[in-house]
């Protein structure tokens, strides 16, 4: 005989199944094994390593240490065939439990919210990962790091109906709307440097018309420009990584990666990168140490590794994401 208690949850389940929740994406449940990272786990669902953070966020990790056994939620994106009928805001209700988040939708989308929806189109409708404002954030800010363009803060603004961005308060919670938390395999296709962006191109507020983010690439041109901000941070993962303190390297470094991509010096990110790469070795990660490795050689072509100082571990590792990429 059932409990009621096991009754109560099995029609819990029942509605989660049956019908959207209102303001919330569809959510997947993960246990998480030996060897595994958020990293790796987000590689496996949304098919990109650097989506890992988003995945800390979303289920309240402030390091970047999950455990064996564990269990973690996986957010995703709903994507919706346009039907005859559909209308912006009657997709924004059914999705997101809110109509009136329709323009932001278009935006994310790459659309002007004032055009009607083509039968056929496919629209993404973004996961929502909280984020609680801590001192330094702004929506510019924030638009920067989880999109890759500052402009994107009249995205953020709409969204949670925020009237004056100058009267935020550290500790408030705010929801961070992603079309980029795609699952493998249902993704949609989005324009180049958008997709770089983990993004849609924004609406004009003017004209309507699609205005593309910042390349991602010119972004990093101009981080060349700048000076070491996270040299102090950097030198602090180091330290830890050649005690051996691994575990507390890695969580500072992953921590890192958010902030340097979107402020760093190219000498900033070529450092995060080397770091990253030493530790996921040292993890025996092979697969995120060549992500990493990789990135390294990106953002700093030239790069050579005294071979006096790095270990023939590391050698032969770097020397099978070599012969990968041939």
């Amino acid at each position: 005989m059932r409990t009621l208690a096991g009754r109560v949850v099995v029609l819990v389940l029942a509605v989660c199944v049956m019908a959207p929740a209102a303001g919330m994406a569809g959510e997947r449940q993960h246990k998480v094994r030996n060897g595994e990272s958020a990293s790796s786990i987000a590689k496996r669902y949304y098919g990109e390593f650097e989506l890992g953070s988003i995945l800390l966020k979303y289920n309240g990790k402030h390091g970047t240490v999950i455990r064996a056994g564990e269990t973690i939620r996986v957010p995703y994106c709903d994507v919706h065939k346009v039907k005859r009928g559909d209308t912006w805001s009657s997709l924004a209700q059914k999705y997101l439990g809110r109509a009136s988040a329709y323009a932001e939708v278009a935006a994310l989308n790459g659309l002007p919210a004032k055009q009607p929806l083509q039968v056929g189109n496919r629209i993404v409708f973004p996961a929502l990962v909280p984020h609680r404002l801590e001192r330094g954030d702004t929506l510019t800010v924030l638009a920067e790091r989880f999109y890759g363009d500052a402009d994107f803060s009249h995205v953020l603004q709409g969204f949670n109906g925020i009237e004056d961005p100058r009267q935020l308060s550290v500790g408030e919670l705010l929801k961070i709307p992603l079309v980029s938390l795609q699952l493998r395999g249902t993704e949609v296709k989005l324009p180049t440097s958008a997709r770089e962006a983990k993004t849609r191109p924004r609406a004009s507020k003017t004209s309507g018309s699609k205005v593309p983010p910042a390349s991602p690439r010119k972004a990093a041109t101009q981080a060349s420009d700048k000076r070491p901000l996270f040299k102090p941070e950097l030198r602090a993962a180091e330290k830890a990584f050649n005690n051996g303190e691994y575990a507390r390297a890695r969580e500072q470094l992953e921590s890192l990666k958010d902030r340097v991509g979107a402020k760093g010096s190219k000498t900033d990110k070529a450092e995060l990168w080397r770091l990253l790469t030493f530790v996921y070795v040292a993890y025996d990660i092979p697969e995120e140490a060549c992500t990493a490795y990789r990135s390294l050689v990106e953002s700093s072509p030239k790069v050579r590794l005294d071979p006096d100082l790095v270990s023939p571990r590391i050698r032969n590792t770097l020397s099978r994401c070599k012969r990968q990429k041939s």
